[in-house]
């Protein structure tokens, strides 16, 4: 009975504790909005110290804490003044709540131009087909982005990198989008991610007899080699397979490169875009000089 007198007394000395009224100071963050791109903004303050008043049930509770208001720079320039009939400042306080003071009560702030700078975005994807397929085709929605800062800031930077992403042992195409690193805190990006796409293809292996050409021959002399044509193999997506043929591959050597040894290596100068890992199977000809 002695325990259950001492919390009824206790939970009533709380109950008229609770309906007292009281005073409390509570902070509120300030955020800018509807500013132009690439623009920023510098305030004299970023946050207020607001006093108000209200019992204790009112005070109590996580509806006072992580208070935000947000000035409409479209609206209000330079200066907002705290007026105790604002609306919009009044509703990020619980309705049982009466506002005595604002601290600052005038806040100024400045629109600020910031210089802006193109630049390319350094893509980090890496895609691994499986065994057997290959990459045919690539996308990016943005191969450059603007950044916005300080001049002396943005003339440092020469590019901006995605995050790494990694595919590996793909069989299908591919797409998605990918976040840019942040630079610096300092610094704005006009995108915050690209979308990108990889299309994936079943590959075969091929090959072909191709004539080996001559370039930078002497004009009062004939050269003949040995062999006059090369093997090439390569690789290439099925659904386009059967449209190569030998006179898309084309090799040469180069009379520029000649010695005592009589051979000369042999070059790729040509091929189909869509052809992988393509491969000269004969490193060197020889050559004969007939005078």
């Amino acid at each position: 009975m002695f325990l259950v007198a001492i919390l009824v007394s206790l939970a009533v000395w709380l109950l008229i504790n609770l309906s007292k009224v009281y005073e409390k100071s509570v902070s509120v963050h300030l955020s800018f909005i509807n500013t132009d791109k690439g623009t920023f903004v510098t305030p004299s303050d970023s946050v207020l110290t607001v006093s108000v008043k209200g019992t204790g049930f009112s005070l109590l509770g996580n509806k006072m804490r992580n208070l935000n208001y947000a000035i409409d720079t479209k609206k209000i320039q330079r200066n907002w003044t705290w007026n105790a009939e604002e609306y919009n400042f009044k509703k990020i306080f619980p309705n049982n709540v009466s506002l005595i003071n604002v601290s600052p009560r005038i806040v100024t702030f400045q629109v600020n131009k910031l210089e802006q700078k193109r630049i390319p975005i350094q893509i980090q994807i890496t895609v691994k087909p499986k065994l057997g397929y290959g990459v045919t085709s690539t996308h990016y929605e943005n191969t450059h982005t603007t950044i916005y800062g300080a001049k002396s800031i943005i003339d440092t930077i020469k590019s901006v990198k995605t995050k790494h992403l990694l595919f590996e042992d793909v069989t299908d195409s591919i797409s998605g989008v990918v976040k840019l690193d942040v630079i610096d805190k300092q610094i704005k990006l006009s995108d915050s991610e690209i979308e990108f796409s990889y299309g994936i293809e079943r590959f075969t292996q091929g090959s072909f007899q191709v004539p080996i050409q001559i370039v930078n021959k002497p004009l009062n002399k004939e050269i003949v080699l040995f062999p006059k044509e090369t093997h090439v193999q390569f690789q290439a997506p099925i659904s386009t397979f059967s449209s190569y043929k030998a006179e898309n591959f084309r090799v040469f050597v180069d009379f520029n490169e000649a010695n005592e040894t009589n051979k000369l290596p042999l070059h790729f100068d040509t091929f189909p875009k869509e052809v992988k890992n393509a491969k000269i199977v004969k490193q060197h000809i020889t050559y004969l000089i007939v005078e």
